[in-house]
């Protein structure tokens, strides 16, 4: 089983699953933006204006998708989504290679 990989060709090993805050607002980047290019005041303002959160908390989803490396940096302020079904099929993997340990240990 190979590991899944993103346009920059970052490994994704996604363990544990994002909090539902993290989640919808990368859903909410991806359902916007899918794959092209968004600036980043645009995302801040959009997950600001549309759920409520300040701008601090919005930089710090935002950061926080990037390093998980959900959303891939083009240039300083330029983000892009990764597909939505990389990402699904990361966490599928993941929980089949842990469900294929017979859950025996506590790794998972």
């Amino acid at each position: 089983m190979q590991p899944f990989t993103n346009d920059a060709g970052n490994i994704l090993f996604l363990q544990k699953w994002l909090k539902k805050r993290d989640f919808l607002a990368y859903y909410f980047l991806w359902k916007t933006y899918r794959t092209n290019e968004f600036n980043l005041g645009e995302a801040l303002n959009l997950l600001h204006t549309t759920f409520c959160y300040s701008k601090k908390t919005a930089a710090n989803i935002i950061k926080r998708l990037y390093k998980l490396g959900l959303l891939q940096r083009i240039n300083y302020m330029v983000f892009k989504c990764l597909d939505l079904d990389i990402v699904l099929q990361a966490y599928l993997r993941s929980y089949i290679k842990c469900r294929g340990k017979a859950c025996k240990s506590k790794e998972c």
